[in-house]
């Protein structure tokens, strides 16, 4: 078997590192030839040719360098392998995609996870954070091996045989030059194939332990990725799903059709929302609950929470934080709670990805005890630093067109949820705009300087009460 390797290496900073990543690929037993593409001459040895220079002047573009070189030499390889140079593929991970490619249908490519190692040796794992999740309905096994979908395709590293290069290829859109996809610059030239190009990366959760990558650098461990023993309950999620003990349902589609993004988050802690819920307000409703941070967190204060998960996935980990949880379907999940009444029902970040946000409220609103609240955040598109390139769609051909048709999402403002809430039969007690470092920049209520709040802050939150007839 022949293999093209090549590794992406900006100046000398991670020479550390590309070593060890040499030192790998030296040990696979096949024929191999290893390409560094850099930006500074150095000496890798007679085994490693070394191509210096940039696809364009911008440093960001030397990760593009290699689509050049894989299509110049599309039939004369069995495997291409892409990685940047602080990501080594282990001998053991190459066997392993290769023993589960020969049962995938031609489209589907074996991908891999990075982990990183904290100094207190915990692990974490940095793809897996943000907006990024599995997709339940995904799970599917071919063979003995069960795999499953995740929504980010970046991995830093990606391996293609002769034939899914040139599906890549033949789709038209396996670009040579930088371009920004689902992801920035840099991270598409690793991701965006699998978006645009008629390739469908999977991961084998059945042996996963088999995909794993040590991320070298360790540069996000104490910043964020998922937990080792979350990921390992998420996993058993998903085997459970494919057993059919679990639904494959969502709640609703937390992806937009926006260029840079703005989905719907899972893992983070709305301090927001914890500091503004009463503490009269005994049982809290959480609608749209990602991993279950923001109601942990009203659990540790004194409430009880009940939560509705974005899926049944990712909820296995929320109801390890002690949250109760019903099914992840609307309609089913109003039926189970018809006969209870709750003092507050939270919306994090879920409104605006609904088609018509009034149809749920409206029904949300008779759990409500008397006197209790519905809070909502919303992103803050009056926000001073958004532009129309902030708002762009992916379909570049609609570009200038704001519905929710085309973004899947609405871009609300503070009289668009008003609006909203009005129409659900709920009165507004008060908004709050915040940003994302969690500094509360001003409550606003009518007053003359409340447009300094709308300007200067991202998001915002609404608390509103039932209309008084």
């Amino acid at each position: 078997m022949k293999i093209l390797i090549a590794i992406a290496n900006y100046g000398t900073k991670n020479d550390k590192y590309l070593h060890q990543v040499l030192e790998q690929y030296h040990l696979l037993p096949y024929q191999k030839t290893i390409i560094v593409h850099t930006n500074v001459t150095k000496d890798l040895g007679d085994d490693v040719k070394v191509e210096v220079g940039l696809p364009t002047p911008d440093p960001r573009s030397l990760v593009w360098s290699h689509r050049r070189l894989f299509v110049e030499n599309a039939d004369r390889y069995d495997l291409y392998i892409y990685t940047e140079d602080d990501t080594p593929l282990l001998p053991d991970n190459l066997d392993y995609y290769l023993k589960v490619n020969k049962y995938l249908p031609d489209n589907y490519v074996p991908g891999f996870l990075r982990y990183e190692l904290g100094s207190s040796g915990r692990v974490s794992f940095p793809d897996i954070m943000g907006s990024y999740h599995w997709y339940p309905d995904s799970v599917k096994s071919f063979d003995s091996y069960t795999f499953a979908e995740l929504s980010n395709k970046h991995s830093a590293l990606y391996v293609l045989t002769r034939s899914q290069l040139q599906t890549a290829i033949h789709s038209g859109n396996y670009a040579l030059l930088p371009h920004r996809s689902r992801y920035d610059i840099m991270a598409s030239a690793a991701s965006d194939l699998f978006h645009n190009c008629g390739l469908t990366k999977v991961i084998c959760i059945s042996h996963i332990d088999k995909f794993l990558l040590h991320h070298l650098s360790n540069k996000y461990v104490e910043r964020f990725g998922l937990s080792k023993e979350d990921l390992e309950a998420q996993v058993k999620a998903l085997m459970e799903v494919k057993s059919g003990s679990l639904s494959k349902s969502s709640l609703f589609n937390t992806e937009t059709k926006l260029l840079k993004g703005y989905n719907k988050h899972y893992y983070s802690k709305c301090e927001q929302i914890v500091n503004s819920v009463s503490a009269k307000s005994k049982k809290v409703l959480s609608v749209g609950c990602g991993i279950g941070k923001t109601e942990a967190a009203l659990v540790e204060r004194g409430h009880q929470v009940v939560a509705i998960p974005l899926d049944e996935v990712v909820a296995v980990p929320a109801r390890s934080r002690g949250i109760a949880t019903v099914e992840s379907d609307f309609e089913k999940a109003l039926a189970s709670l018809s006969k209870q009444r709750f003092d507050c029902i939270v919306f994090e970040d879920v409104l605006a990805h609904l088609h018509d946000p009034t149809i749920i409220l409206t029904r949300f609103v008779n759990l409500l005890n008397d006197q209790g609240q519905i809070m909502a955040t919303f992103l803050n598109t009056k926000y001073d630093k958004f532009t129309d390139e902030s708002f762009e769609p992916l379909d570049q051909t609609l570009k200038g067109v704001y519905d929710f048709e085309t973004l899947g999402l609405h871009l609300t403002s503070e009289q668009m949820v008003r609006s909203w809430f009005h129409q659900s039969g709920l009165k507004v007690q008060s908004v709050a705009y915040y940003n994302f470092l969690n500094r509360q920049r001003r409550i606003y209520n009518g007053l003359s300087f409340g447009w300094l709040a709308k300007k200067w802050a991202k998001r915002f939150l609404i608390v509103a009460v039932r209309q008084r007839k």
